[in-house]
């Protein structure tokens, strides 16, 4: 069972982080022992991955896998940071293998090829925090609205090269330990810019933020 476990590993904990990105997605987790959990997680990992790195299998799936959805789906810099590491540690742990060699010349032509591409990603990743929820920090301040029955509704943009986009939510409180941890639902719906108009118009809302524009290093669970 434990020699399967491992030559599985890679494999498991990459399926893991797929469906905590995708699938529990909408569990917005924050505070300092979730930071210590994670970060604690991440030592694993890399001791894990360089320990028995003859015995863990498709090394070279789970580097293309994080490489592809590590730019997309994780919903905050410590997740982001997991799979950065875990492609790192794959590679340079790997590096006499011809098929690992491949893929690093590939990642380091794509790289420089789509270099902004690359800067923005890292931007948005690292831009909110190690453990913030990542649309926080894009939100417009002066377009984002709390509305009746505990509603949000904003706008968000990651930047210049990024278009508008519309968005409703609602938070659920599963638990609030202050500065410990927090624990919540985050119910999301992008809606249309009409939509958007139409909600604030016929609804009680009132603004959250500023009239400053881009709102900056907003943390989830302060509302």
């Amino acid at each position: 069972m434990k020699e399967k476990l491992i030559k599985y590993y890679g494999i498991i904990i990459a399926l893991l982080f797929l469906v905590v990105n995708t699938i529990f997605k909408s569990l917005i987790i924050s505070g300092i022992l979730y930071y210590i959990a994670i970060c604690l997680l991440l030592i694993f990992n890399v001791i894990i991955l360089t320990e028995y790195k003859v015995k863990i299998k498709y090394k070279e799936f789970i580097i293309i896998f994080y490489f592809i959805f590590n730019l997309f789906i994780p919903k905050n810099g410590l997740q982001f940071l997991f799979g950065l590491m875990t492609i790192f540690t794959l590679i340079f742990t790997n590096l006499k293998k011809n098929s690992i060699k491949f893929i690093l010349g590939g990642i380091v032509i794509l790289v420089i090829v789509f270099w902004q591409i690359t800067f923005l990603v890292l931007l948005i990743q690292f831009s909110s925090g190690l453990n913030s929820y990542i649309k926080d920090d894009f939100i417009y301040s002066d377009m984002h609205y709390k509305c009746q029955n505990n509603m949000e509704v904003y706008a968000y943009s990651a930047g210049a090269t990024d278009n508008y986009h519309f968005s409703t939510r609602k938070k659920y409180k599963i638990l609030n330990i202050d500065g410990i941890i927090h624990i919540n639902y985050l119910n999301e719906e992008d809606i249309t810019e009409n939509e958007y108009h139409n909600y604030v118009n016929s609804k009680e809302c009132k603004l959250i933020g500023d009239k400053h524009g881009l709102k900056k290093n907003i943390k989830f669970n302060k509302n």
